[in-house]
This record gives C-alpha cells, structure tokens and sequence, in this order.
C-alpha cells in the first residue's frame, strides 16, 4: 500500500472539517486558502490537531491545539474538537468511565467510542479550542465576521482637524526630557555656524594672495588656520552626530517602557471595537520621530543660523540688501502656513494607511 495514502486521508478529513466549521461552502476564497494551507503542511513534522487549530486560523477562525484532560460527566466546552486516529474531528460531549460520546462535525452522527480512539498521550487528550473569530477590515471576504478592527475608525477620522498647537505638548515633552543634550548639540551648532563662515572667508583671502604672487608667513598661518577649522568642523559633526544618536536611543527605550507599563493597564471595554495586536503595530512610529528629531537637530538648527548669519553678512556688504533679507522673512510664514495646510493630517492619513497595509500584509 502506498505510504502516503493515509496522510492523504488525513488531509482529506480535516479539510472537510475546517468547511464544516468554518462554513466555507459560500466563501471560495478562504476555502483556496485553507485548500493550499493543508495540501502544502508536513503532516510528519506537525500534529494533526496543530494542522487543525492552524487551518482554521488561516480562514478567520481563532484556534489553538491544547491539550485536555476528559473527566466523568458533560463536556460543557463545547468548542473543543478532538481528532479519533481514523483522523476525523469529533465533538465530545460526555465522558463514561473509559468511553466517551463524540459528535462527527461533518455529519453531526453521535456514537460512543472508546476513549483511546482519540489522539492525545499521558492521560489527555490533542484538542483543538476555537475562541471565536477574527478579521481584518482589510480583508476581500465579506462573509468573514466583523471582529478584528472593523470599526478603527470609530472615533477618529481622517477629516478631523489636527493643528501644530494640538501636537505641540507632546513635541514639548519630548525635547523637555533630553533638554541638556539639546542645549549642547545648539552650542555645537553656533560653533560651526561660526567656522563655516570663517573657512571661505580664509579660503577667499588665500586665493586672493597666491592670485597676486604674494608667498609669506602670514598665507602659512592662514592656510594653517583653514585647515584646523575644517578639522574642528569635522570633529564636532562627529560629537553632534553621537548625541543625537544617544537621545534617539533613549527615546526608543523611554517609548518602549511606557507603552509596557500602559498595556496592561488598559481595560477589555476599551478594546472591544478593535482588533489590540494590530493597534500596538503604532509603536513603530518611534522610529519616525527618532528620524525627525534627528534631522530637526541636525539640519534644522544649523540651516537656521547659517540663514541668520548669512542674512546679517549680505547687510554688511551693501544696505540694497535689507531689502531682499526683509523679503525672504516676508516669505517664510507664507511657505510654512499657507504651502505647509493640511500637512499634519496628511501625514496621519497616511500613517494609518501604512498600518492597514501591514495588517493586511499580517492577514
């Protein structure tokens, strides 16, 4: 007889039970899912019940293989399955000395077996428990009940107005905790701010020297003096760039260790309209505000005294150019408040559309 045949008719009979339980008839594309899902599992590498729970998870209904001990009377779960070693998937509804009623829920035939005719070792019983089941909101099969997520947007929606000065307390609370290091990487910023504008000034006057023919000691000194302060320049980018690594890393830790704390803390009713594993899935917006704080401090303060400084150097050079510096701080509310509407809610929009892809991609 061929080796395979009774995997086969293992396969076979957990197929028919996983569309009996989970009512694929009507829905052909979890009935796909579940098809592939068995034909492709190594039934030598996995228990049958595992197949069982893990079947039926695949096509929305949430499952897990446990094992159960049987004693004398009614079964009262009634949703744990148990598997006969004939591999079909039984009810069990009572419990008599060694026998037990079992209920096929494929047929719904009830019969009275013995109790070693159902798999399991040491005095319990491979079961399969079904909790209930689930969804994504993203999911193309309408038939699937609506349980995880469906209503994510329940009090929240993309229209609502989200402002600077709504966001702006938590922004504060952010940089409130890691204010030295703050202070120190814009102490850090005014210096290079100060070098950057020595180095072509000292570079103008070389060229300008070595133009003319003219070779002393005073061109040494000056090229010496160029090149400490692009050395200099070099080091503190260096130091800048290791405290905003070490405050993105405390953001991180401090981040993980309030939602841990919070977690536990939230009450069952507060979950009852959503779907919590996908919802924690938010945590990973860490990362976006380490990458925003980082280029904020970075970029941000230093491009703002380079623009200071350099708008102070054109009025030096010639009074015409109080005009073009008034014109240019004329223009900046313009580009922030009337070119920049509508960024902060944009942004969430598509913060949370990038999660519903992820929970699909989870589905």
């Amino acid at each position: 007889m061929d080796q395979t045949s009774p995997f086969e008719q293992y396969r076979a009979r957990i197929l028919d039970a996983v569309v009996a339980l989970a009512d694929l008839q009507h829905r052909p594309a979890a009935l796909s899912r579940a098809r592939t899902f068995i034909r492709d599992v190594d039934l030598q590498d996995k228990s049958l019940t595992a197949v069982l729970s893990e079947a039926l998870n695949e096509v929305g209904q949430a499952a897990a293989a446990v094992p159960y001990k049987l004693t004398h009377g009614d079964v009262r779960n009634v949703r744990i399955l148990a598997i006969a070693d004939d591999g079909s998937v039984v009810r069990v509804r009572n419990v008599e000395g060694q026998t037990v009623l079992v209920e096929d829920v494929i047929t719904g035939v009830s019969s009275r077996v013995p109790l070693s005719t159902l798999i399991g070792t040491a005095g319990h019983v491979d079961c399969v428990e079904i909790f209930g089941a689930a969804r994504s909101f993203l999911s193309t099969d309408a038939s699937l009940p609506a349980v995880r997520d469906s209503h994510r947007d329940v009090h929240t929606t993309y229209e609502e107005a989200h402002r600077l000065r709504d966001l702006w307390p938590i922004v504060r609370r952010i940089l409130g905790a890691e204010r030295h290091d703050i202070i120190t990487v814009i102490a850090y910023s005014i210096f290079t701010s100060l070098l950057s504008l020595a180095v072509p000034l000292s570079s103008q006057a070389i060229v300008n020297a070595v133009a003319l023919g003219v070779m002393n000691r005073q061109l040494v000194v000056l090229c010496a003096v160029v090149l400490v302060a692009m050395i200099l320049l070099g080091i503190i980018a260096v130091l800048e760039r290791y405290i905003v690594d070490m405050i993105q890393r405390r953001l991180f830790v401090r981040t993980s260790f309030d939602i841990v704390y919070r977690l536990p803390l939230i009450r069952s009713e507060a979950l009852r309209e959503t779907y919590a594993p996908e919802l924690v899935n938010r945590f990973f917006d860490v990362m976006t505000v380490q990458k925003s704080i980082g280029k904020m401090l970075l970029e941000g303060i230093s491009s703002t005294l380079v623009l200071v400084t350099g708008l102070l150097l054109l009025v030096v050079y010639h009074p015409f150019f109080l005009v073009y510096d008034v014109a240019f701080l004329f223009f900046l509310p313009i580009l922030t408040l009337v070119l920049g509407r509508g960024a902060i809610p944009t942004a969430i929009k598509v913060s949370k559309k990038k999660y519903e892809a992820a929970a699909l991609m989870e589905d």
